[in-house]
């Protein structure tokens, strides 16, 4: 065979003496039985690789048309309602419920029949409107599939969501945390993350990244949706958000921007507090007659003059003015800002 090129191929001579038996010379060489049993070994390790490779370009291609199908299921069924109220800016969002026309909540996942394979360690389960893929330490989940959560999995590090209303995602924190003691990472990817309250709730997980895809998540386009999760993630590990690594003067700017927006919610709670327990002790006093009596008495007692009586009310109602004044000028700036917030996420 020389001066072929196929002469040339690495495994030309393993091929020749492993599939041509009664072979006993090649190319002027002998073939040695122990040469022939290496052989062998070679051209079986590289028939199984083959398999295997074809193997993972079957499933590659099962995933493909799965997770293409999940994406025009979540595409079609996602639909958004925007109105207007009685305000300019009185602006409400509504989802339909993803649970109509077959897409399926996480309650109802299971693994159908046919659809099961395991590769290498790695498992992959589909189902009508699910693809769930464990690669290594990543969890990968396409559409409503949260029923894997379920279990225990103390390898994952890293889980994503995809085509999943975090809605969903939310009732499954609790387990998730519980579940996943090695988990260091989130990554969300179309979840119609509208609001940046719907962040709060991942503050039961003790991550160090977090990561947030604009597909499908209105609010990663947000002006302050980095400086507002910084904020409210300050005394949990997050070092990486958006692949980016956090930064001192990031956390710093984050806390004086939010800072005078946590007190006048401190000082309303206070007020209403203040409030609410002047009225009870009213009403107490007012379904006691031996307490009406008793203040009466008490009354009688330490009853001061008129003119002291006078100068001291005038001072209570000049306190009273001046700290409504404070108040009002307080509620003014919040309103203030609450509305350009309000215009700024309507974008």
């Amino acid at each position: 065979m020389d001066g072929n090129t196929v002469a040339n191929e690495e495994l030309y001579r393993p091929i020749m003496i492993t599939f041509v038996r009664p072979l006993k010379i090649l190319d002027r060489k002998r073939i040695l039985e122990e040469e022939r049993r290496n052989f062998i070994k070679v051209i079986k390790r590289e028939e199984e690789k083959r398999k295997e490779q074809e193997k993972q370009i079957i499933q590659s291609e099962k995933k493909c048309k799965a997770v293409a199908k999940i994406k025009n299921n979540w595409n079609l069924h996602k639909t958004t309602t925007i109105f207007s109220g009685t305000e300019k800016d009185n602006i409400e969002i509504n989802c339909i419920d993803v649970e109509k026309d077959g897409f399926k909540k996480s309650g109802n996942w299971t693994k159908k029949t046919g659809f099961y394979t395991e590769n290498t360690g790695d498992t992959a389960v589909e189902n009508k409107d699910t693809y769930v893929d464990v690669n290594g330490g990543v969890l990968s989940i396409f559409g409503p599939g949260l029923g894997v959560l379920e279990k225990v999995m103390n390898n994952i590090e890293i889980i994503e969501f995809n085509y999943i209303e975090f809605e969903e995602i939310e009732q499954h924190l609790a387990k998730i945390s519980k579940n996943y003691p090695a988990l260091q990472a989130m990554r969300f990817t179309s979840n119609n993350l509208n609001h940046l309250y719907q962040l709060e709730s991942l503050k039961v997980l003790k991550l160090n990244e977090l990561s947030f895809s604009d597909e499908g998540n209105s609010i990663v386009s947000l002006g302050i949706f980095r400086k507002y999760l910084i904020y409210i993630f300050k005394n949990l590990p997050l070092e990486i958000l958006n692949g980016i690594q956090i930064e001192t003067c990031e956390r710093i700017e984050a806390e004086k921007f939010f800072a005078g927006i946590k007190k006048i919610q401190n000082q309303q709670y206070q007020l209403f507090s203040t409030l609410n327990s002047f009225v009870s002790q009213t009403l107490d006093t007012m379904g006691n007659p031996s307490s009406i009596q008793d203040d009466a008495s008490n009354i009688k007692k330490n009853l001061k003059p008129a003119h002291s009586l006078k100068s001291e009310s005038k001072a209570y109602v000049k306190a009273l003015i001046k700290e409504r004044i404070e108040f009002n000028t307080k509620i003014k700036i919040f309103d203030e800002f609450w509305t350009n917030l309000v215009k700024e996420m309507c974008k």
